[in-house]
């Protein structure tokens, strides 16, 4: 449609903006399924009133991938790598895959949208957890603890 075309701009990756393209956006994180460095989240809601597409439909925009036996690693990995986007889902509670290190702007909108209490989990390499009640200040230092240690922790120069 011509108003996704419009979205994107000259601050997104080409990748970024094919996948703006293709999903267009939300404001709606229940409507989402990845969040971009910058904070816009890519609408995996095809119009509907919740998320109806698992977040390896983002194969629909990647190159053919046959290198592993299923299509995460295939296809959300490889999106998340080229774009720093972060694999969100939000059914009430907070999952986060963090493939890069999670940007300022992706912490700040999830810590805003956070409810003190609520659940949130969170996947990195090597490491998963889940917090049954979390405030929005433990949500916040956590993902800027993961932000800071990320080099160190996952073993990147």
């Amino acid at each position: 449609m011509w108003y996704r075309f419009a979205i994107a701009g000259p601050n997104y990756s080409p990748l970024e903006e094919k996948a703006i393209n293709e999903y267009g956006i939300t404001d709606d994180h229940g409507k989402a399924g990845f969040i971009l460095k910058d904070g816009t989240l890519i609408d995996f809601s095809e119009g509907s009133y919740e998320r109806t597409l698992d977040h390896r439909n983002i194969f629909s925009i990647m190159s053919p991938n046959e290198s592993h036996d299923n299509d995460y690693d295939n296809y959300v990995v490889p999106f998340a790598k080229e774009t720093g986007a972060l694999r969100i889902s939000h059914y009430g509670d907070w999952n986060v895959d963090m493939i890069t290190p999670p940007s300022n702007a992706q912490i700040d909108y999830i810590v805003s949208k956070h409810r003190n209490g609520d659940p949130f989990g969170f996947d990195v390499p090597g490491r998963q957890d889940y917090l049954d009640s979390a405030t929005k200040s433990q949500v916040f230092h956590l993902l800027k603890k993961i932000q800071q240690n990320w080099d160190k922790e996952h073993n990147i120069s």
